[in-house]
């Protein structure tokens, strides 16, 4: 956290324990994917490593994700906008994924309950 933002990613952002060594905490939202018609979540500390998921994928397993629902970003966001926090949300363009329009509604609907 820095100031009063809470900064937040999404598990596109592929963050590895080791890359975010030494920088302001950022909460992953995780996600879910199929690799060779195995589940996983994706960006969680318990779920698949970025490693992992790659290793996967150059064996030649395709994968596929589920977009982030709605309610997930809600979820995340809403607790830290009820103690006075603002959010920054760091995704990928619109164009490259739908988590970003997933994101947008949960925000929308924020905004209502939380219009500063």
């Amino acid at each position: 956290m820095i100031g009063t933002y809470r900064i937040f990613t999404d598990a596109t952002s592929d963050l590895t324990p080791e890359l975010m060594e030494g920088l302001a905490s950022v909460e992953i939202i995780p996600m879910q994917v199929e690799i060779g018609g195995a589940e996983y979540t994706y960006g969680s500390p318990d779920g698949i490593t970025a490693q992992e998921f790659y290793r996967l994928q150059k064996a030649g397993n395709f994968a596929t994700t589920s977009q982030i629902n709605p309610t997930i970003y809600f979820q995340s966001f809403e607790p830290w906008l009820r103690q006075g926090y603002d959010v920054l949300y760091l995704c990928f363009s619109s164009g490259l994924s739908g988590t970003y329009q997933s994101a947008s509604l949960a925000v929308e609907e924020l905004q209502m309950e939380y219009p500063e």
